[in-house]
């Protein structure tokens, strides 16, 4: 416990190991998981805990919950304002406002995300690492309204932020948060799969640039919404498809999502006549009940 402390300790303070750290929490469980909390919870030197925390996978893979409360956010918004670095201030109040709404606490989350970005404007010219933060705070807010089933609200947020990706014309990756056409795809997808209009998740899913620059867990994740819009549109051999390329793609991290068993569920319920080897495989693997 004390030598994953230690490794965790040194992968937030360089930054750039962030993924060795996500490895180490995902395969030791629950007990490194609450070391790898404790060992973060203070105001480091680079950043505050909350954007490490965000950074190795959004609450899914480590279990944070005794720290995810009101206190704990309000202790890591207070420790973002001791930076003079204003990028960074702006980049973990959108990394607060990604926690609350994987707490689905969509109304803060919004509030706060669209605040830190009325901040962050820059009227006239700015560094493209200023129109990351601001557009990623715009998608952040963005996320959150439709996951509250606020469609108007989302698409607002959806298309300055598609200006900033348009302006900036490459993904980028400051303060360890990606940024870019590729991300603003993701997400616009991720909004009309979480409002329920799977043809425009797909038609969005098109806009992708060919050679992305998403993270592999924001990859893997893009494909599961768009397998689960075609299992909602009958599409079956897609829906079965894709699933297929994000286990190749990212093992680990498909043993451990919801997304893709829906979408296996589904396609078992829907052929539970005639289960083809393939998707019988996949279920194993899965969990996913076929009997």
């Amino acid at each position: 416990m004390t030598q994953y402390s230690r490794v965790i300790r040194s992968c937030a303070r360089t930054r750039s190991l962030a993924d060795a750290a996500w490895t180490v929490a995902r395969r030791c469980g629950i007990a490194v998981g609450r070391v790898f909390a404790r060992a973060l919870y203070r105001p480091p030197q680079y950043v505050p805990h909350a954007w490490f925390r965000d950074r190795v996978g959004w609450g899914e893979f480590c279990p944070f919950s005794e720290y995810d409360d009101r206190e704990s956010v309000r202790r890591a918004l207070t420790a973002s304002e001791q930076t003079d670095d204003e990028l960074l201030h702006a980049t973990v109040r959108g990394s607060v406002a990604w926690q609350l709404l994987v707490q689905g606490r969509y109304d803060e989350a919004v509030r706060i995300a669209t605040s830190t970005a009325e901040r962050t404007e820059s009227r006239g010219d700015a560094a493209p690492e200023h129109l990351a933060a601001y557009g990623s705070l715009l998608i952040t807010g963005a996320t959150a309204a439709g996951r509250a089933r606020k469609v108007g609200e989302a698409t607002s947020l959806l298309q300055p932020a598609g200006e900033v990706a348009d302006r900036i014309g490459y993904d980028r990756n400051d303060y360890e948060t990606a940024f870019g056409p590729s991300q603003l795809v993701m997400q616009t997808v991720d909004v009309h799969v979480v409002t329920e209009n799977y043809t425009k998740a797909l038609d969005a899913a098109k806009m992708m640039p060919r050679e992305t620059g998403l993270p592999l867990a924001s990859s893997a994740r893009h494909l599961a919404d768009r397998a689960y819009a075609h299992a909602r549109l009958g599409h079956d051999q897609e829906a079965l498809d894709i699933p297929l390329v994000m286990e190749r793609a990212a093992p680990d991290w498909v043993q451990y999502q919801t997304l893709p068993r829906l979408v296996v569920a589904e396609l078992v319920e829907n052929h539970r006549r005639r289960v083809t080897s393939k998707l019988l495989g996949l279920a194993a693997r899965l969990g996913v009940n076929t009997t």
